[in-house]
């Protein structure tokens, strides 16, 4: 049975940045057939076919646009460790432009054709999203075979209005073609050109000296020619050789598998990015994964949830792994937003307490050829919850009311039931206290009454919030 996969939008450029500023995917495959199985070009990706537009492509003569998408397919065919090779075709019927580009859009039905449409002066794609969008394509998957999870056609479309120069381009359509073959959005390298730390934030881990030509192709932000976007980076390489392995990849390199676990380090998280630094080359070797990347059914428990693979790692290396919030972009797996706690790294004692599980200390892996280490859980440390006491209101008949609230460290509800880590002293332990505790300060959450003589004691996770008649009056 056929069904119709929706396509990226691409970088759009802003100034020296390009980014994409439409529902666009990320994270492991693009498309996934079901739990476990993308869609795949069939016949381990060998002669991909590709269908380019009899059209121009801003500056360009035909013959150049189609020689260019060539050398961008060629990018990615000359991964070693990968099966993929590319096969122009034959063009389309017509040169496709503002009148007629809508059944290549959205066909009623698969047509045969695996279109790279050349929007000559970029009226498509202001049309579709408006002047001045800054798109500079799109791509994906068009028609995928749901029973054999084999794509069936294509599509890309190129912003002829968007080509300042042929490296440009060129950097342009490597990343499209990689959504074209069922690629998404990775992270390693690119979040810290916008800021983000070289370890878990706040650590700066690693010493940064250049990172020009070490941006990952399918990161969904460009930053100019510098960047290296025509070259696949290790951690995209390893994104396509594990959909299309060439059969010795798995057993020349190292895999590490692993769930991301929450604060309470059961339950099992959807979104969250998972990078592997070699500690002795941490930017040029860096592979990532984010976390429920090969489902879409992200429901609690249902196959595949937060697991996390690296592969395609070099045999006989160390590696740093961590946790890492993605800050940007578009995504098919949804992205964690905020985690709901710090960023750590995977750690010698992994647990849910920072005490024993400090977040910038890491356990380095170990890595080799053909071996997979398994069970690389993560658990989020989970961060204190302190009990407060805003003040005391004197009833003026020998008794007085506390105010009690909670300071709540970590960014999700947490529950504490009333007992040893959650009770008042003097008895009755439960004062009617929360045991439900939203992120945050919540102030004067509940009250309790106490006699002058006496005292109110709030021991909540192992802290105290005490109030007396000499405690601070309420104003």
């Amino acid at each position: 049975m056929n069904g119709k996969k929706s396509y990226a939008v691409a970088f759009a450029a802003l100034l020296a940045l390009a980014l994409f500023t439409a529902p666009a995917f990320a994270g492991g495959p693009l498309a996934i057939c079901q739990p476990g199985q993308p869609y795949l070009w069939p016949n381990g990706g060998v002669n991909i076919p590709f269908n380019p537009d009899q059209g121009t492509l801003g500056p360009l003569t035909n013959a150049q646009a189609v020689a260019q998408v060539a050398t961008a397919f060629q990018a990615w065919e000359d991964v070693p460790s990968a099966s993929v090779t590319y096969l122009n075709a034959g063009p389309l019927p017509v040169d496709v432009d503002l009148s007629n580009f809508f059944p290549f859009i959205a066909p009623a039905a698969p047509d045969g054709l695996s279109a790279i449409v050349f929007d000559a002066n970029g009226e498509i794609f202001d049309f579709l999203f408006g002047p001045n969008s800054g798109i500079l394509g799109f791509a994906g998957p068009e028609w995928v075979n749901t029973v054999t999870c084999e794509i069936a056609e294509g599509l890309s479309f190129l912003n002829g209005a968007a080509v300042s120069d042929l490296t440009v381009l060129e950097d342009i359509s490597v990343h499209e073609f990689g959504h074209y073959t069922n690629l998404a959005h990775t992270v390693v390298n690119g979040q810290v050109v916008l800021g983000d730390t070289t370890g878990p934030t706040p650590f700066d881990t690693f010493e940064v000296t250049t990172l020009v030509n070490l941006i990952e192709t399918m990161y969904p932000f460009y930053f100019g020619p510098n960047a290296g976007t025509r070259t696949p980076h290790k951690d995209d390489i390893a994104s396509l050789s594990t959909l299309y392995p060439e059969p010795t990849f798995a057993s020349s390199t190292g895999t590490i598998t692993g769930k991301v676990l929450s604060i309470d380090g059961t339950t099992r998280l959807t979104g969250v990015n998972v990078i592997a630094r070699n500690t002795a080359n941490p930017f040029e070797d860096a592979v990532s994964a984010i976390s429920s990347d090969f489902t879409d059914d992200f429901s609690a428990g249902a196959p595949g949830v937060g697991e996390y693979t690296l592969e395609g790692l070099t045999p006989n290396a160390f590696y740093a792994v961590f946790v890492d919030e993605i800050l940007a972009g578009g995504f098919s797996t949804p992205p964690l937003n905020p985690l709901p706690s710090v960023e750590e790294y995977l750690g010698i004692f992994e647990s849910t307490s920072s005490l024993f599980d400090p977040p910038q200390y890491y356990l380095p892996l170990y890595t080799r050829a053909g071996r997979t280490i398994s069970r690389a859980d993560i658990q989020f440390n989970r961060l204190p919850i302190h009990p407060v006491l805003h003040c005391v209101d004197d009833n003026g008949d020998g008794t007085f009311t506390a105010h009690f609230g909670y300071e709540n460290e970590n960014n999700i509800n947490f529950s504490i039931a009333v007992g040893s880590k959650n009770k008042f002293i003097p008895s009755p332990k439960d004062r009617g206290q929360p045991t439900t505790f939203l992120p945050g300060v919540q102030d004067d959450v509940f009250t309790v009454d106490f006699p002058s003589y006496s005292v109110a004691i709030w021991l909540l996770d192992f802290q105290v919030a005490k109030a007396t008649s000499s405690s601070p009056l309420c104003p």
